[in-house]
């Protein structure tokens, strides 16, 4: 019975992830609660409720992970403070949606007790985020093949999540991915490499595969094509310990490849080999990034606020809306709530690489390492184009900051440095 009794929270966040990673929607599509933003403002106060049990459960000491809470906690008052001022309601849509949102960190204190005092097996857990996001992906996939051949599009409220009617790209309905995939290579290598028995590593490397093949061809998204080889080249890299100089190598090319793609140029060029491609879609980036740092020049302590859909539109020289603020990855956060949140960044990125150094330096036959550096790589590629809050990969935030400081206390002192 206490097993059980400490499972419940266990149980408990399982659920929500499958409701974020869309799996109900197909059932639930047409029930309120099961809307994209009743999942969020569900997911929200979940997250603040388990976390202030955990912590009158876990009287408070040093630990890191107190700092992302106490980051997050001054960038919910900056930006609810600067909303009123600009005359928001507090309850308002526009208010309450980012609240919700960034709520969703808190969640990172309990998933990271849980796994510390192993009442979640750490395999177990990376396994079922493995689990539910191929699930999801297959359904996503399903959608689009049905589409293509049919003209129907099956569970629309999952077809366009954070998503408009009739996204096509090259023929195919491009659906958004599930949250988890943001973080899928980095957790798809490390299991590959723990996994000891031979025909097993292959259900890992076609899921590899599968993964490639949805953010191509599903998602329809090239720069997260790139970013997802990028980061299995770096983890290949780093697992076979190259030497500086190869390394060297591989980033500056992976720069190189991060700026094509992410150019008008690269964008005109990627275009011409598709039919229907948004050829546009990088130049309205680039004319929007001036209007929007401009914007931040203006308010970078404190940021503007939360903004309305409408007050995140771009309209450029052409007169028609060109970009959006959720198309300038992490300014899109910036922007709102101004240089907190860009701390809040720092710390996960700095954290993770002294975490991923450490563990490499004390124990050489862990690949713990590999997944830390794995997901803060995809973490800072991500956004370059998409900030973490903004929704579709939002649910992977506090699982990214409970593994990382999961990870900070597998590192053996014993052991001899190398």
């Amino acid at each position: 019975m206490k097993i059980k009794i400490k499972m419940l929270p266990v149980y408990a966040i399982i659920f929500f992830m499958i409701l974020g990673v869309g799996l109900l929607k197909p059932f639930t599509g047409s029930l309120t609660w099961g809307s994209t933003d009743n999942i969020i403002m569900e997911t929200g106060v979940f997250s603040i409720i388990l976390c202030v049990i955990y912590l009158i459960k876990y009287r408070p000491r040093y630990d890191m992970i107190y700092l992302y809470l106490l980051l997050v906690f001054i960038v919910l008052v900056i930006g609810i403070r600067t909303s009123v001022m600009a005359g928001k309601n507090i309850y308002s849509y526009d208010v309450r949606m980012p609240i919700y949102k960034y709520s969703y960190v808190f969640l990172a204190f309990p998933i990271y007790k849980l796994l510390y005092n192993k009442v979640w097996k750490f395999s177990e857990f990376l396994n079922l985020i493995v689990k539910i996001t191929m699930l999801s992906m297959l359904i996503r996939t399903s959608i689009s093949l049905v589409q293509k051949f049919t003209g129907i599009v099956l569970f629309p409220t999952l077809a366009m999540e954070y998503a408009t009617e009739g996204w096509i790209r090259n023929g195919w309905l491009r659906v958004n991915p599930p949250a988890f995939s943001v973080i899928i290579i980095p957790i798809l290598m490390y299991l590959c490499y723990e996994e000891k028995v031979k025909k097993k590593k292959k259900k890992y490397i076609f899921y590899i595969v599968f993964s490639l093949i949805y953010s191509f061809l599903i998602h329809g998204a090239r720069s997260v094509t790139v970013y997802q080889i990028i980061e299995l080249v770096f983890i290949i890299l780093c697992k076979k310990k190259s030497t500086k100089k190869q390394m060297c190598l591989f980033i500056f090319i992976a720069l190189g490849c991060i700026s094509f793609i992410n150019s008008s140029i690269g964008n005109d060029f990627i275009n011409s080999f598709f039919v229907g491609g948004d050829a546009g879609s990088t130049t309205g980036r680039i004319e929007a990034l001036a209007y929007y740092t401009s914007m931040i020049s203006q308010h970078f302590w404190i940021g503007t606020g939360f903004l309305s859909f409408a007050e995140r539109q771009f309209t450029g020289k052409v007169g028609y809306i060109v970009a959006t603020l959720s198309d300038m990855g992490i300014l899109y956060s910036f922007v709102q709530v101004g240089v907190t949140v860009i701390v809040f960044y720092l710390l996960y990125i700095v954290r993770s690489i002294y975490v991923g150094k450490k563990i490499k330096n004390r124990d050489m036959d862990s690949n713990l390492y590999l997944l830390v550096y794995g997901n803060v790589l995809a973490i800072i590629l991500t956004i370059i184009n998409i900030d973490m809050f903004f929704g579709i990969y939002l649910l992977a935030v506090p699982f990214c900051i409970a593994i990382v400081e999961y990870a900070s206390k597998q590192v053996p002192y014993n052991n001899s440095m190398k």
